[in-house]
């Protein structure tokens, strides 16, 4: 199977001006692994994106990628980030210029002022809530096992891969 959707929301709104860094928090909607994550940018610039847990700590990031006026995209992360169905997860994004996000209302998103650059290891404090989510997916590869769906509880996923067997994880290296 080629790559899905694994995390994240591309239905919009509006488009709004911003800087720093912009996250939106969404539940995984399948166990895989994220290798780039999809923004549309409404000037030309450089983004740079990331993962962060539920709790604030910093999973995978890119490195800067030029996307031009108007152009749908991908940004590939760094090291792939495995992520858990059902599991929350804030998507980052940042650009060197003052850039357009597209957002949704009614989604939970935060913002905070940032130099350009590496993110931080942690979320930390500083955000400011925002009443709409911007606009990012994770796309990426499904979990070994089939469709990604955990039966049967929690499945903690330590390591670089995993593989999912009857709703346990097992890992491969």
């Amino acid at each position: 199977m080629g790559e899905v959707k694994l995390i994240g929301e591309y239905v919009y709104e509006n488009a709004k001006y911003v800087g720093g860094i912009h996250t939106s928090r969404y539940q995984a909607t399948a166990s895989g692994i994220v290798e780039k994550i999809k923004v549309y940018n409404v000037y030309d610039g450089n983004n740079r994106v990331a993962i962060f847990s539920d709790s604030g700590s910093l999973l995978g990031e890119s490195n800067s990628t030029y996307l031009a006026f108007g152009q749908s995209g991908y940004v590939n992360l760094i090291s792939p980030v495995l992520i858990v169905l059902g599991s929350y997860y804030w998507l980052a994004r940042q650009a060197d210029a003052y850039q357009g996000h597209r957002y949704r209302h009614g989604r939970t998103g935060k913002s905070k002022a940032y130099t350009y650059g590496a993110f931080p290891s942690e979320m930390g404090s500083g955000w400011s809530e925002t009443d709409h989510g911007y606009m990012l997916e994770g796309y990426g590869t499904l979990a070994t096992g089939g469709t990604g769906r955990l039966i049967g509880g929690k499945s903690p996923l330590i390591g670089s891969r995993s593989s999912l067997i009857g709703g346990k994880s097992k890992l491969i290296g």
